[in-house]
């Protein structure tokens, strides 16, 4: 039995309407990508979608880099600077907004302000890849 992989175009993007790879683990249907910025690959035996990748443009909030000058740093600089940028965004409503961090001091801090953990890591990927 053969395997097809192929761009799945966007006409044919509701046959993944309630399908397993846009359920959430509490089994809620997670909306499809938009295709204006998304292109969805698909492995199909006998018509039947058995794997799917999407690469998509994603545009979230980043709350990082934070910087103070070492001889100000265990001030109140670098949570006045965070929380002024925070407001900035109150005209928005609500607002998810990522905050990485490199170290466990950061993500305490960033708990301790209210941020949840989330439940993956990050990874960057290069492509094509450098030397």
């Amino acid at each position: 039995m053969a395997t097809l992989i192929r761009e799945l175009p966007p006409e044919d993007w509701a046959r993944l309407e309630g399908h397993p790879a846009f359920t959430d683990s509490q089994g809620q249907t997670v909306p499809l990508p938009d295709p204006r910025a998304a292109v969805i690959m698909v492995a199909e035996r006998d018509g039947h979608i058995v794997g799917v990748h999407v690469t998509q443009l994603q545009l979230h909030l980043h709350a990082e880099p934070l910087w103070v000058e070492p001889a100000l740093r265990g001030t109140t600089l670098a949570h006045r600077l965070f929380t002024t940028s925070l407001r900035s965004l109150d005209t928005c409503g609500p607002t998810a907004v990522y905050c990485f961090s490199e170290s466990s001091t950061v993500a305490d801090y960033l708990e301790r302000l209210g941020a949840h953990p989330l439940p993956y890591r990050t990874h960057l990927l290069w492509h094509p890849p450098f030397p």
